[in-house]
């Protein structure tokens, strides 16, 4: 067996000798409805079971007439298998049946979906194939009804011997794995029918890895062969970056039995060593980031973990905090299920022994399956679905779960046929249903499910089982947070709601929310850290929220609100340029002066300026000023200017005179050089021995 490539990683290996896919696939990409084609094993790509009533992805038939035919070429050999399964995930929005045949024989119904619950659900019909070879198969609906096809599955488990080498499938490198790490790893050994290895799902074919940070998984696979079996073998890898471990974190059941084994998780980034610790003394051989523990005495277990990697400094590992574990002398978990076989049949399973019973009549069972409900029907105080326990009695806070198929009304649970209420419940819902038993229900054998009688005839409820289930101690009612962070700021929650309002410069795009639960036992619908965008502006508000349930079903809802502060308001009333007849001006003390030449022929001079970002003024630019004669006073015109705060104000003026004669400012220049005269800009300006003067004999530059 050659060498494959190589790499680091943490392994674990697992292998499946026998279960082999013989055809899929995704049935919308393959044919057009109404559809009869040739079939061969062509490639299939994962199809993620979600409808919510997507129709597009589908097959769509309509009975006979939309039906599917495939006809298989060559035909598919089905004798060096066992157990074969056909698989036709659906749904039907008119409560349709699915019908199936194998090579041309009579349609049987595999299946049928419920007209309520189940309706916007893909169902996964599943039907046995007897046959040695499959020629063909036909799929279609009942009674013309609307039926949607996602995909089709045959598989069964290959009649094979094992290969005399089994498969391996190495690393070069099983620890300490780190961000650029090269590794190599190889396999010997199997049947030679391997397929192409997988990383993280997608085909990996390089002779080398360089190690990414985080956790990846290589799959090596080997389909039967000549009458070989095949294996997989699953390498799981940890690569750490090269960051010292800053926390530890235990995850897992704070809660089980007397022999009732628990695994316990240490959660720490990079971590590449564990060392586990039982009230207070090391557990020598626990050393990776599972802890499996199996109690043998009742009372209060308390864990922690140190986690660490070669850039934690000799002796400073990162601890978790301290992780109880209460261990019950009594069994708890799913004690029982309680489920309707037939129309009045039932059967009961589970830890603890006894006979269930039904009580439907035929008549009732024949229209629920007509109406296309799945599930045991109840529709007076006198059917119900129940056991009688020979091996075990109730407790009070024992919980029973009824799984409802469609709408209904209030359901009571007794201990007895129908004398000793021990729960029920108002607010029925699709799914699951938990009531929790009361004092009444201590030491009874008997658990009996009926709903009431005021109930009309659409409101029955289609129960498809019972569950009996035992805390494993009193189950906490708080769902509460504990603390919560937006970005690196802690945030108090008012009435359920936490807010921040973050600065108007804030520059990030993205905020993450860090929280804790106040207890251990709670959940919460959001996992943290998670991110939410910022807001951009002071007009925009980011929601979000997070929904906790506490350990005994209590739920809780806290909402998040972001908004941005609004950016302060300028104090900025200048005037940052002024032209007049498109000469700049310099302002000096708040006045912007302007001569205008003796002998220019101006009535007026225009002014254009502009102002400070966002502040604004009582004239519009550019406006006009009147030339006065020469020698007269000047004339000023005012500008109000207002800052963006409304606050803050200033005026400005500008002057605007005329100049006297030439010749009598020109004297006072002084003797030498004879002066020469020129006009720039309607200014009459002198330049002498170099020097520019104007007309006043002022130096200008």
């Amino acid at each position: 067996m050659r060498k494959i490539f190589t790499f680091a990683v943490a392994v674990l290996m697992t292998m499946s000798m026998w279960a082999v896919d013989i055809y899929k696939t995704d049935v919308a990409t393959t044919l057009e409805s109404p559809a009869t084609a040739t079939i061969n094993k062509g490639a299939f790509e994962t199809l993620t079971i979600d409808w919510k009533g997507d129709y597009t992805t589908a097959f769509h038939t309509s009975g006979s007439a939309g039906a599917i035919k495939l006809t298989f070429e060559p035909a598919i050999s089905l004798a060096d298998y066992s157990g074969v399964k056909l698989k036709v995930f659906w749904g039907s929005p008119s409560s349709r049946p699915l019908k199936v045949a194998v090579n041309d024989g009579e349609l049987t119904q595999i299946d049928n979906i419920g007209s309520s619950a189940d309706r916007k659900q893909i169902r996964e019909a599943v039907g046995d194939i007897t046959e040695t070879s499959l020629t063909s198969l036909n799929i279609t609906s009942s009674g013309g009804g609307d039926v949607y096809i996602f995909r089709i599955e045959i598989s069964g488990d290959a009649k094979c011997e094992t290969p005399t080498t089994p498969l391996t499938f190495t690393a070069s490198k099983t620890s300490e794995i780190y961000v650029g790490d090269e590794i190599t790893f190889s396999s010997a050994g199997g049947n030679g029918g391997e397929k192409p290895i997988t990383l993280d799902g997608s085909p990996f074919t390089a002779e080398k890895w360089t190690a990414e940070a985080g956790e990846h998984k290589f799959v090596m696979t080997q389909d039967t062969k000549d009458g070989k079996c095949g294996a997989t073998i699953e390498i799981k890898l940890n690569v750490a970056t090269k960051d010292k471990v800053e926390s530890a974190k235990i995850t897992g059941s704070n809660a089980t039995s007397i022999g009732k084994e628990i695994t316990l998780t240490c959660e720490a980034a990079n971590a590449t060593s564990w060392q586990w610790y039982k009230d207070g003394a090391k557990i020598t051989d626990a050393k990776s980031a599972e802890y499996k523990f199996t109690p043998t005495a009742a009372g209060n277990v308390v864990f922690a973990v140190e986690a660490w990697n070669k850039f934690n400094e000799e002796g400073k590992p990162a601890k978790s905090a301290d992780f109880t574990v209460e261990v019950s002398d009594f069994e708890c978990g799913v004690l029982a299920t309680i489920e309707a076989t037939a129309y009045n049949e039932a059967k009961i399973s589970g830890s603890f022994a006894g006979t269930a019973s039904a009580s439907m009549s035929k008549k009732d069972a024949e229209k629920a399956e007509y109406e296309g409900h799945t599930g045991y029907k109840l529709n007076t105080k006198n059917t119900f679905l129940g056991a009688e326990f020979t091996d075990g009695t109730l407790k009070a806070k024992d919980k029973v779960i009824v799984y409802v198929t469609n709408v209904s009304a209030k359901l009571e649970v007794f201990s007895d046929k129908g004398n000793t209420l021990i729960a029920s419940t108002d607010q029925v819902v699709l799914g699951e249903n938990i009531l929790v038993l009361g004092a009444e229900a201590e030491g009874a054998k008997g658990l009996y499910i009926y709903r009431t009688e005021a109930a009309g005839a659409d409101m029955n409820p289609f129960v498809s089982y019972l569950v009996l289930k035992r805390p494993c101690h009193d189950e906490s009612n708080d769902a509460s947070i504990k603390s919560l962070k937006i970005g690196d700021k802690e945030v108090e929650a008012k009435d359920n709601l936490y807010a921040l309002e973050l600065a108007s410069d804030f520059a990030e795009m993205q905020l993450e929310i860090t929280f804790e639960l106040n207890e251990s036992h709670a959940t919460a619908d959001k996992t943290s850290p998670f991110s939410v965008l910022a807001p951009e502006n002071s007009t925009d508000t980011i929601k979000s929220e997070i929904n906790v349930t506490a350990e005994d079903g209590t739920k809780a809802h806290y909402a998040i609100q972001i908004t941005r502060a609004e950016a302060p308001k300028s104090t900025d009333a200048s005037i940052t340029e002024l032209k007049i007849n498109e000469v700049a001006v310099a302002e000096k003390e708040g006045i912007f002066a302007y001569e205008v030449a003796f002998d220019a022929e101006l009535d007026s001079v225009a002014v254009a300026f502009v102002l400070a970002e966002k502040a604004t003024a009582d004239k519009t630019s550019p406006f006009k000023v009147l030339v006065p004669e020469a020698g007269a006073a000047a004339v000023e015109e005012a500008i109000n200017v207002t800052a963006e705060d409304g606050v803050t104000k200033k005026e400005y003026k500008v002057s605007v005179t005329k100049a006297k004669k030439s010749e009598e400012a020109i004297d006072n220049i002084g003797d030498g050089a004879k002066a020469v005269k020129f006009f720039e800009n309607g200014q009459l300006l002198i330049r002498k021995n170099g020097v520019l003067y104007n007309a006043q004999g002022a130096i200008v530059k």
